[in-house]
């Protein structure tokens, strides 16, 4: 393995911890609803891409399941008619950064991935996402 794929790894890791729910995220995350409801959240990140998004909101119709869709900045403006039928379709629509760049992500100063991608997806849908997922290995 070389050097630079082991400090990636290990940055990659240490991002993970720091920014993932139960134990990262500074507090402000949930990892669960409330135990008196049993209920399963459907998440996809990396899109809008064609065809497989599309099939998936197909699938996703034809069986009565809403989803939350991480997209990513770049594709939304490559595919806006994919995004924009998701949100009708009432799926939600959240941030994965503008090109899923894992080292923006873990940058402490400058949010400007994040912000570009907010602005691609509310040019598509009319609103800003209220949600961001941050690109990961997992």
């Amino acid at each position: 393995m070389s050097l630079k794929t082991a400090v990636t790894q290990v940055v990659d890791q240490i991002g993970n911890l720091i920014l993932s729910p139960p134990y990262g995220g500074f507090g402000y995350y949930y990892n669960h609803g409330p135990r008196t409801r049993r209920a399963v959240a459907f998440t996809f990140d990396d899109g809008p891409g064609k065809p497989c998004t599309e099939q998936l909101l197909d699938t996703l119709g034809e069986l009565g399941v809403k989803a939350t869709c991480f997209c990513i900045g770049l594709s939304v403006q490559w595919h806006p008619d994919v995004v924009q039928r998701a949100f009708v379709e009432g799926h939600v629509i959240g941030n994965h950064s503008m090109m899923h760049s894992r080292k923006a992500g873990l940058l402490l100063r400058g949010g400007e991935h994040i912000d570009a991608a907010d602005h691609a997806i509310a040019q598509v849908i009319g609103c800003r996402p209220r949600l961001y997922r941050p690109p990961g290995d997992g």
